[in-house]
């Protein structure tokens, strides 16, 4: 019921995970004994690894579904913290010139913004690719306080950068690099995905400010995409001077909403065509 590997150096009929003859000597021992440590760190670290896959896959659905880019980074944060184990995390965003904290464990004092071309922030953004820099002090990039030591630096697309930070020198591995470049990936399609709604906001806001300010009589229909034959209606301020009932955002179908046979039969026609 141990997790501890028990060798036996002699003869034995126990159940063991090894057992090496004295006849063979300590130096088969010895290999014995290397090999079943080795095997046991690989096991180890393989069983940390799905774990840490596991709860990650958790977090992945709690980011992509993020609302906000607010949201986005405090669940990026949460995410390296309770699924990866970091201590002290930060994602900082591109604004402008700079590269600015949004959220972080860290202290107030070590929140720092840098430029974008400036320390291992910025070189991680600028070269697309995630930094592993094991003494800071060494790296004449580093913007971090005195009592930072290590660090991983990953790249949230063009939108910023995502780090750990270590007191330790040496404090991460590849492995750890590779799975913050995982958390990257969901937050930096997640902050894609925010970009682009916006991006569809803006143009639907400008495209209803030109719609509303026709100066002649006209009106929007748009096909329902769930209920066949329904429709959404909506007229601009001229219609409505002109017409007088308002079909602003009306629902239903075609013979219901449009008050003339004649516009009935134009909508239906492009509708269908």
């Amino acid at each position: 019921g141990t997790d501890v590997p028990i060798l036996v150096y002699g003869e034995t009929d126990a159940d063991v995970d090894d057992a090496v003859p004295s006849s063979a000597g300590i130096g088969a021992l010895a290999d014995c004994i290397t090999c079943t440590v080795s095997s046991d760190r690989e096991h180890s670290e393989l069983v940390e690894a799905n774990a840490k896959l596991t709860a990650l896959s958790r977090h992945a659905n709690a980011i992509t579904g993020c609302q906000t880019v607010e949201e986005v980074c405090e669940q990026t944060v949460d995410a390296a913290v309770d699924a990866l184990a970091f201590t002290f995390c930060a994602v900082a965003l591109v604004e402008g010139e700079y590269i600015v904290p949004r959220a972080s464990t860290l202290p107030e004092e070590d929140r720092r913004s840098c430029r974008v071309d400036e320390g291992v922030a910025g070189h991680t953004l600028q070269s697309g690719e995630t930094q592993l820099v094991d003494d800071l002090w060494e790296d004449d990039r580093s913007v971090f306080p005195e009592s930072r030591r290590s660090a991983v630096s990953a790249p949230l697309g063009q939108y910023g950068v995502v780090q750990v930070v270590s007191d330790e020198v040496g404090a991460f591995d590849e492995r750890d690099a590779e799975f913050l470049d995982i958390l990257a990936g969901f937050s930096t399609e997640t902050l894609a995905r925010l970009d682009r709604e916006s991006a569809l906001r803006q143009e639907r806001d400008r495209l209803h400010a030109f719609f509303e300010s026709l100066p002649v009589p006209a009106i929007y229909v748009e096909e329902d995409p769930v209920v066949s034959d329904y429709v959404r209606c909506e007229t601009n301020a001229a219609y409505d001077r002109t017409f007088g009932d308002s079909l602003k955002y009306e629902r239903g179908s075609l013979a219901s909403i449009l008050p003339t046979e004649a516009e009935r039969r134009l909508f239906d026609a492009h509708l269908q065509a």
